[in-house]
């Protein structure tokens, strides 16, 4: 991220919904309610390797490009460049992938092209990475 001075944040909508269960798994989410047996398509919240699996995901999706000039955290993304003609560039090619894997953002979260921005809970800018001062607020 050193020397950027352009950066997209993205969050992805439903992204845990996404993920498809194994077909040899499905048995094991099996439930049974007064109007019928059922089991999950999509790994259900509360699954402890839930977090890991969808990360893993958007690693494979995002994989040719990560640490070039994008980084994922779960349904957290974020681009970065150096130039504004460089930053459309990865911007239309992270979105590319996201449409190709059916993944669609949320523009009410997203910040496109800002100098700063929050991304696990530090503070990115153009000028470097601090915490954030509402969380060392809540600490102090």
């Amino acid at each position: 991220m050193s020397g950027c001075k352009f950066i997209t944040k993205f969050d992805i909508i439903a992204a845990f919904n996404k993920l498809r269960m194994d077909p040899g798994s499905k048995d094991l989410t099996t439930f049974i309610t007064s109007t019928g047996l059922y089991k999950y398509r999509v790994l259900p919240f509360g699954l402890t390797n839930r977090p890991a699996s969808y990360q893993h995901y958007m690693n494979d999706i995002l994989l040719p490009y990560l640490n070039d000039f994008v980084q994922a955290n779960v349904d957290d993304i974020i681009i970065y460049s150096k130039t504004r003609k460089e930053h459309i560039q990865h911007v239309q090619t992270v979105l590319g992938k996201l449409h190709e894997a059916g993944l669609q953002m949320d523009i009410k979260k997203s910040k496109f092209f800002v100098q700063e921005t929050t991304f696990l809970g530090l503070v990115i800018s153009t000028e470097g990475l601090k915490m954030d001062p509402q969380k060392i607020e809540v600490i102090a």
